[in-house]
């Protein structure tokens, strides 16, 4: 969990940020050649994470997106522009705000020269384009804000490109501008401490953003790029006292659950479209490693494979957040969502990656008649109960190359082999690292899934 702790902000969004870049490339360029170029970059990624290297981890998931890229190594002005840090001053500014400082400076020092003649060009909208000359790094520019016009509030993308030769492809970070913001944060807080008891579950969530707003305003870099506007939107929905959350509602949500004596917990929902009061659906709880959040199962281990898949089944999706203590309350986050939403109750199922499989295993042994299957990618749990296993399935994956799980997975597998277990799937993925074991793994665990599915009368 260190990681969680010393990460700084910004270092926790770059990475972020080259992650996704990285795999939205391993989607695209989906062919055996260029995948075998990128596997052996990316072995000392978990090492460089875990002992604080992370400008080593961000420069060796860039050199893994270029080499599924292209066989020949990129030029000096793009490995330039991917080395890049961009830290605007504010995610979120009020209407006032006429202009945003940003500061740009490299992540980690590219091993080429920086060409001649750079420079930088930031814009919102391709009328208003600042460009500098780069002399020494860091460059602070300040860049024009474009009007809101008749919107209440923009989710916005500032775009970044290093204009040299070989570069044509610019960075872009979320930024969010919000009409009378101050006073609209106000009155939410003020609305959600008014809040029926059947909306709890908004006045939680409407909570959880407004500590988001705050830290956004006081200058504090979010772990990814959230859409403050949308939130703000659909926040004063819920402050109108109606359920916001309902099954009539479909697609993805931040939502933070209630819990009662165990407080409240962020989460990331997915609600298919379809669903009938009456017509249950399972459930996927998804867990994720440590150093991460709630967003990760949505936004990377593949670009969000893990939505699709039960974007394809009609099937609902919650991926809470851990704490440093153990696994979330799962049964009791369960209970929540089941007064909202139609959840199978006997249609559970449980996938968790690196210290999620570990917390996936907690769970499940805790109540195994609760879920119907359990996935552990990238981990090897301690199971001391192994009888339990004989009726709750289980899948358990790990990368060849995993030099955090491997060793540990392939001990678990002896103990449950020996143990004759009636629904029991191990594979090892050939050259994969702790990272990529859960995109790899995520049909393979929902065809496994598939097995146990029995439509509920």
């Amino acid at each position: 969990m260190v990681p969680t702790l010393a990460v700084a902000q910004v270092e926790r969004y770059e990475l972020g940020r080259r992650l996704r870049l990285f795999e939205a490339a391993w989607e695209k360029w989906d062919c055996h050649e260029a995948r075998q170029r990128a596997l052996p970059l990316l072995r000392p990624l978990t090492g460089q994470f875990f002992s604080f290297r992370f400008a080593e981890a961000g420069r060796t998931l860039d050199r893994a997106t270029f080499a599924l890229q292209a066989a020949d190594g990129p030029p000096a002005g793009r490995r330039w522009a991917a080395a890049l840090q961009i830290v605007p001053q504010s995610r979120l500014l009020d209407e006032t705000t006429t202009e945003l400082i940003v500061t740009v400076q490299p992540f980690y020092q590219p091993d080429v020269p920086l060409p001649p003649n750079a420079r930088l060009r930031l814009w919102f909208t391709n009328q208003s384009t600042v460009s500098v000359t780069v002399q020494t790094w860091p460059v602070t520019v300040r860049v024009p804000l474009p009007p809101l016009n008749d919107h209440t509030g923009l989710d916005r993308r500032l775009y970044v490109l290093l204009d040299v030769r070989g570069n044509l492809e610019p960075a872009s970070v979320g930024i969010s501008q919000v009409r009378h913001l101050r006073a609209r944060l106000e009155r939410l807080k003020a609305a959600c401490d008014k809040l029926p008891r059947h909306c709890e579950l908004e006045a939680a969530t409407i909570r959880t953003r407004l500590q988001a707003w705050q830290a956004a305003l006081q200058g504090e870099t979010p772990i990814t790029d959230f859409p403050y506007a949308l939130w703000l939107d659909n926040a004063e929905l819920m402050a109108a006292g109606r359920p916001f959350f309902t099954p009539e509602r479909q697609g993805q949500f931040w939502i933070t659950l209630p819990t009662g004596s165990a407080g409240s917990v962020p989460c990331r929902l997915f609600v298919p479209k379809g669903l009938q009061k009456h017509q249950p659906v399972p459930l996927v709880v998804a867990l994720h490693g440590a150093g991460v959040d709630e967003n990760m199962f949505f936004d990377s281990y593949g670009a969000g494979q893990i939505v699709r898949e039960c974007q394809q089944r009609g099937w609902m999706l919650l991926s809470p957040r851990a704490g440093l203590l153990g696994p979330p309350p799962v049964p009791q986050l369960i209970d929540t969502l089941a007064q909202r939403y139609p959840i199978d109750r006997k249609r559970v199922f449980l996938v968790g990656h690196s210290m999620g499989a570990a917390h996936a295993m907690a769970v499940a042994l805790r109540q195994p008649d609760a879920y119907t299957a359990v996935a552990a990618l990238g981990g090897a749990p301690r199971i001391a109960q192994v009888q339990a296993l004989q009726r709750l399935p289980f899948f358990l994956a790990v990368g060849t190359h995993d030099s955090l799980a491997i060793n540990g997975a392939r001990k678990l597998h002896q103990q449950l082999t020996t143990a004759q277990l009636p629904h029991y799937h191990y594979r090892e993925y050939p050259e994969l690292e702790h990272l990529l074991i859960v995109r790899q793994a995520l049909p393979d665990v929902f065809a496994f899934f598939d097995k146990f599915v029995k439509p509920t009368p």
